[in-house]
Formats: structure tokens, sequence, C-alpha cells
């Protein structure tokens, strides 16, 4: 997408009140290079899907992401946004090697005020080996198709050489 890293870095994730707000702070900012000319992991660039997704859908991105692959998968222990029973949670941290610091805990209110695509999905390996395994059958489970075959494989398909090891 040629989409910068964040636009939110600086920001109080707290305060922001929609994806259209942190879509604002996007395009407040000019791309990092031309699109299609290169490949940079984007927070920018998954925020922005999950509020395209939630336009034509209708609906907001969290709720079709429940209606339409959460629920059908039973990834019951999956949620938009910090769960409501934290039990299973565990604490964030950041920065580096030997140099880590909590900025998280499951008592702590949710860091963001609104769903993000790009980091707003708490799980649990079991429901994620459900998604996992959406994929590996084709975009079917249970027999219902869930994506389509060309979507299976333009999901999978190479896309970009990167410098990561």
């Amino acid at each position: 997408s040629g989409l910068r890293l964040s636009s939110l870095i600086a920001r109080n994730m707290k305060e922001l009140g929609s994806i259209d707000e942190v879509v604002e702070a996007v395009a407040a900012e000019p791309p990092a290079f031309t699109p299609g000319t290169a490949f940079q992991y984007s927070d920018d660039g998954a925020d922005v899907l999950s509020a395209i997704v939630g336009k034509a859908a209708g609906m907001p991105c969290a709720e079709f992401l429940a209606k339409r692959v959460i629920d059908p998968l039973g990834m019951s222990a999956t949620s938009c946004g910090v769960p409501q029973d934290r039990s299973r949670c565990v604490n964030a941290y950041a920065g580096s090697a030997r140099a880590w610091s909590k900025f998280w805990s499951p008592s702590d209110p949710p860091i963001f005020g609104c769903f993000l695509g790009s980091q707003g999905a708490y799980s649990t390996a079991s429901d994620y080996a459900k998604l996992l395994d959406l994929w590996a059958h084709d975009g079917t489970v249970g027999g219902k198709r869930l994506l389509s075959h060309a979507a299976v494989e333009r999901g999978l398909a190479f896309a970009h050489t990167t410098d990561f090891p």
C-alpha cells in the first residue's frame, strides 16, 4: 500500500474514538513509497483495511469478523478488542533484548478506544488453529465455504521479496 508503519506511535491510543480517526491520521501523512513498488509491514495498512471492510460490510469490522469468521469457525475464545473475561490474557511488553518493559496487564483498561485491524484481535492457540485449518482446507469448514478458492490463492501467493530473514 505504501503506507507507513504507524501514524499512531506518538498518539494516546485511549483517546481514539473510532477507526475513522485512525484513517484521518493515516491520510495526514504521505506514503512511505509508491504503492506496489516495495513491501513494508504496516499497521496503518491493516487499520485502513479494517475501516474499508467496515464500510463495505455496512457494519463495524469487529462485528463483520465475528459474524463471518469467528462465529462460523467456533472460535469461542477469540474477540475483537480486549475480552470481558481477561483470565486468559497475559501482560504485554515492549522493548528489546534485556530491556523489556511491561506496558499493559489484564487488570488495566483496554489500550485502544476502538478496534484496530493491526492489533485488536485477541485469541488462543486453539482458536488460531481453527483459522489456520480454514486456510488448509481451501476456505471451507464443516463443508461450508467461508473463503472462495480465489481468495485463498491470493492470500497465499508470493507478493514481494523482503530483506527480512
